[in-house]
């Protein structure tokens, strides 16, 4: 039973400030934070220079394989990453050996775990980072790149010069949401650590996650509804659409117009074919975030019954510690079908995220 509230001014928060707890886990999700967003930023605008350039072969293959980590379950992947990062028969361990580097206990050892982490961060968000380079690269005009080669300018003095310079309000947005991202980091710690080893990986979400739910059980919601409800409506896709439409011609508009056509008519016979890929990004994000959610389940739901299949698979793993068949079979059943999905509608969703972000 939760006892009759009380009203106690500020003493929640004082409580909360001289925690000693609250202030290791800031610091923890800091040094998280410094060494993955940075690290996730550098490789992906190096990939986009990458399938940037004109003589690779398979691009659409690339940008499928480097994006596939963002549309990877989180609690699925740390499942496989877990076995990945295993002291003794982990392939990580069993390819440093081949370079005569001793076996490192990953995520037992207080000064691995937090490494293992990062590793995982980064590997999470370098595809969705080299995306939104490649769309920003493709908006600079080819004709500055042609002038510095007419200058002599070298590959260096292009980038250095051109690319970076142009890219910077790229290079901000993502560094902003990298961070966000970063300190809104749960699943993985969640999954791979429960905020071991020795505290050494409890981030902030995690601390506030097990005194606000685990310790005093508010997980009371248990319906369906807290599962549709709060995500009825998407800020992100209010931007994504509204980005693409302004890059539709309003000529096309105005004809329909004068041929005698009404606003339904223009959006069900103009606006939406042209919408396309801006609507299958739409679909897969919003695909994506129902698939992938764990956080917001773990929270709103305690009937097993009722419970998303990211949460399922935690809990799942946690109770077949020594079955790594069964645990890789799971996230298997968690991973493929998005990344089928994916195969499929990648053409539109690249130029769906190309396309909506050349207006400002």
């Amino acid at each position: 039973m939760i006892r009759p509230m009380k009203y106690v001014v500020l003493r929640n928060y004082i409580d909360l400030l001289t925690s000693e707890e609250f202030w290791h886990s800031l610091y923890v999700t800091f040094i998280y934070i410094l060494e993955t967003v940075p690290t996730s930023v550098i490789l992906g605008l190096l990939l986009a220079l990458l399938l940037s350039m004109n003589w690779l072969k398979g691009k659409g293959l690339f940008r499928t394989v480097f994006y596939i980590p963002v549309i990877t379950a989180m609690a699925a992947a740390a499942v496989v990453w877990n076995w990945l990062f295993e002291p003794n028969v982990g392939l990580i361990n069993y390819i440093l050996g081949f370079f005569g580097i001793a076996p490192k206990k990953w995520l037992n050892d207080p000064h691995w775990a937090i490494v293992a982490l990062i590793i995982v961060g980064v590997w999470k968000r370098i595809g969705y980072n080299m995306v939104l380079f490649l769309a920003g690269h493709q908006t600079i005009p080819k004709t500055y790149y042609e002038a510095a080669m007419v200058d002599g300018a070298t590959t260096f003095a292009r980038f250095w010069h051109i690319t970076l310079p142009l890219l910077s309000p790229t290079t901000l947005f993502v560094t902003i949401i990298q961070f966000i991202a970063s300190f809104r980091v749960f699943i993985s710690v969640s999954v791979m650590t429960r905020g071991g080893a020795a505290r050494s990986t409890e981030v902030i979400t995690y601390f506030l996650y097990e005194n606000a739910f685990n310790y005093l059980k508010m997980g009371m919601l248990n319906s369906f509804k807290a599962l549709i409800v709060p995500f009825m409506s998407s800020a992100f896709g209010v931007f994504l659409l509204r980005q693409f439409f302004l890059t539709i011609p309003k000529e096309l508009e105005d004809a329909a117009r004068i041929d005698g056509c009404g606003r339904l008519r223009i959006l069900w016979n103009v606006i939406l074919p042209l919408s396309k890929p801006a609507l299958w990004t739409m679909a897969l994000y919003t695909f994506l975030a129902h698939w992938n959610s764990y956080m917001w389940p773990l929270v709103a739901i305690n009937n097993d019954q009722k419970q998303m299949i990211q949460v399922g698979i935690s809990k799942f793993a946690s109770m077949q510690k020594t079955e790594k068949t069964l645990q890789m079979t799971s996230s298997t059943v968690a991973i493929v079908p998005i990344i089928i999905f994916f195969f499929f509608v990648q053409k539109h969703f690249m130029e769906g995220i190309s396309i909506s972000g050349m207006k400002e």
